[in-house]
């Protein structure tokens, strides 16, 4: 071989690996901007989420999580940001979320998201599991926030106020600002509507929505009865349990108990009923209303009404155009201020009674249970177990027999079995719960009970309830909801004897 050819072939090897080099670098660099690209997309997708999130915008922060995840599926930020948002309102797909995280390494933010599960539960053993991960992350802001959340809940109420969470260290940074709203929406409206504002000038818009249905009620006259003790007419309601009542002008009402209603709350689901009670109209709110079972909101009428049977002035009645069927329409059993309700299905009575009146009725009771309940903004939870394990049940008299929640199942591993139900006319496959509930200390297996995806209470704030105790349950018992002792009594129900 030649020295030319060899300093050719040299030279020419050479400027081919240059330009093999030269081109290297420039796909290195486009494949760089575009992983880049694809990152900065990504980052942008999870900087939207959040923001979204702080203003309580879930589902638009859910689409921006779901297109980042498009791109990368294992993108782990977000799958942890989807879990926070999914376990606000209960839904069993958190649990694999964690179970995923689990596996990929990512312990902190799956025990966060196991001890919201559990806040959401009201698991038995909370304030142990928040005790110990207070240990294991030291001033870890989220679980601050279960624990803030788990004492407000327990009603230390001017505590949670004097020591308000940081929200610039929260995924949902307006919880707390909600979660006191809804604490004082009964019984202190003012002071609601002040955290309400605080969570509108935080940024998150919805508060506008909750100071509207604060607002509405300011310069109403308030309720006002002489009740001490009354026996109502008792009517059936379909399975649910039901009162008759009447306006001042003998219009008549067929209304059942609902503790599914939330705050005071008086119903009438049936425009043209609502017409006929008499009462001055104070306010009328556009597409107020929206259930589950109704297509789009409906108008709502706010009245005030004057019932003499029982003798109660100056109710707030909300009169829209529902789709009940088995009466005229609903009542909270905090409806009648300062009154207790007893219900006797068994005996078709219903009763109610001030604080004295009830003192007389229990004493010398025997074979009474009695079920300490928490309330939230009208809603009653109290302590149950399920196959053993103890978390909140929320009392439901509008639901069916006892049921649980498909992330209490998988939380606690229930066992369930396939089942059948009739529901608008179709036949559907459901689970049904396959162990026995304890409800203070009555062993009881649910014959019509349902596993299902319906997890009650959280009002989007993480807490919530790992089932429900419907009228199939409470039907067996005469039952009083004392709100004085904020308690649930049950009485075996005997038939009495006829005269």
């Amino acid at each position: 071989m030649s020295l030319e050819y060899r300093l050719y072939t040299t030279l020419f090897t050479k400027a081919r690996l240059v330009a093999a080099f030269v081109s290297f670098i420039f796909l290195s660099a486009a494949v760089a901007l575009t992983m880049q690209s694809f990152g900065g997309a990504q980052s942008a997708s999870i900087g939207e989420a959040r923001k979204a999130f702080g203003e309580y915008r879930l589902a638009d922060g859910l689409k921006h999580l779901e297109a980042a995840l498009a791109v990368e599926s294992d993108y782990f930020e977000a799958i942890y940001l989807k879990g926070e948002a999914l376990v606000l309102n209960g839904r069993p797909e958190v649990w694999d979320i964690i179970q995923q995280l689990k596996a990929a390494g990512k312990s902190r933010e799956a025990d966060i998201l196991s001890l919201k599960v559990d806040l959401f539960l009201g698991d038995e053993n909370l304030a142990k599991s928040t005790s110990f991960l207070a240990t294991k992350y030291p001033g870890d802001p989220e679980i601050e926030l279960v624990d803030w959340l788990r004492r407000l809940d327990g009603g230390d109420i001017e505590w949670a106020e004097g020591h308000l969470p940081d929200p610039d260290c929260l995924v949902m940074c307006w919880v707390p600002y909600r979660a006191l709203s809804i604490a004082w929406h009964k019984e202190d409206p003012v002071r609601s509507a002040e955290w309400a504002e605080r969570g509108l000038e935080y940024g998150a818009k919805y508060f506008q929505r909750v100071l509207e249905v604060i607002r509405c009620y300011e310069g109403w006259p308030q309720v006002s009865h002489e009740i001490i003790e009354t026996e109502l007419p008792y009517v059936e309601c379909g399975p649910y349990f039901g009162i008759r009542m009447e306006d001042e002008e003998g219009h008549s009402i067929k209304v059942s108990l609902d503790t599914g209603t939330n705050g005071r709350g008086f119903t009438i689901h049936d425009r043209s009923v609502g017409a006929l009670l008499s009462g001055e109209v104070l306010l009328v709110r556009e597409k107020a209303i929206q259930y589950n079972y109704m297509s789009e909101a409906v108008d709502a009428v706010y009245k005030r009404v004057n019932f003499r049977s029982p003798r109660i002035l100056n109710l707030p009645v909300i009169c829209f155009q529902g789709a009940l069927s088995n009466g005229d329409g609903v009542f909270s059993p905090f409806a009648f201020p300062d009154l207790a309700v007893t219900i006797d299905p068994v005996n078709r009575k219903a009763w109610l009674r001030n604080r004295e009146a009830l003192k007389r009725y229990l004493k010398g009771l025997s074979g009474a249970v009695m079920l300490p309940y928490r309330e939230r903004d009208g809603w009653i939870f109290v302590s149950g177990r399920l196959d053993g394990k103890g978390a909140l049940l929320m009392v439901e008299t509008g639901s069916r027999d006892v049921n649980a929640n498909r992330l209490a199942a998988k939380r606690y591993g229930l066992p369930t079995k396939p089942g059948r139900l009739v529901w608008q006319e179709k036949e559907r496959h459901v689970k049904r719960p396959d162990f026995v509930f304890d409800i203070g200390g009555i062993a009881y297996t649910p014959s019509d009970g349902l596993v299902d995806d319906f997890a009650l209470g959280s009002f989007g704030i993480g807490l919530g309830s790992a089932g429900d105790i419907g009228p199939v349950f409470l039907k067996n018992y005469r039952f009083t909801i004392d709100p004085f002792a904020k308690r649930i009594i049950l009485e075996p129900a005997q038939l009495a004897p006829s005269h």
